[in-house]
């Protein structure tokens, strides 16, 4: 997988399929079974509880410390802020790579059947291209 940033005109890229060895679920407390198929396991970044900015970016320090934008994909889950952080947090650590976004896909459901099982879409997403989009 390539993460240095190329030149190019989609800073934003749909990824079909692909499989990871780490989803880093920013907070815990949600079903990750979608997860499985991509994914050889799941770590959590924050423990879902702190409230303290200085806590919670401890946490994500201590956390990311094994991710790895070429195999391992972010999962942003709970509140903004924490997203937020997180985001500020990898595209400073890795300002020339890019990195795989899982974001979940609600489970739909026609007459009490399931018509679309819950899953994930993924994106790579190259940071410094992606702040162009609002210059």
């Amino acid at each position: 997988m390539q993460t240095k940033a190329p030149l190019i005109n989609d800073p934003i890229q749909k990824l079909e399929s692909p499989v990871f060895f780490t989803a880093f679920c920013v907070k815990p407390g949600f079903r990750y079974q979608a997860l499985k198929p991509y994914c050889k396991s799941v770590e959590f970044v924050t423990d879902g509880y702190n409230t303290d900015l200085a806590l919670i970016a401890t946490q994500i320090e201590t956390s990311l410390k094994k991710f790895d934008p070429d195999r391992d994909c972010l999962v942003p889950t709970g509140t903004g802020i924490v997203n937020i952080l997180v985001g500020y947090y990898l595209a400073a650590k890795f300002p020339d790579s890019s990195l795989a976004v899982a974001f979940f896909q609600k489970e739909t459901q026609k007459h009490n059947r399931v018509v679309v099982p819950e899953d994930y879409e993924f994106y790579r997403i190259y940071p410094a291209q992606a702040m162009n989009l609002w210059s």
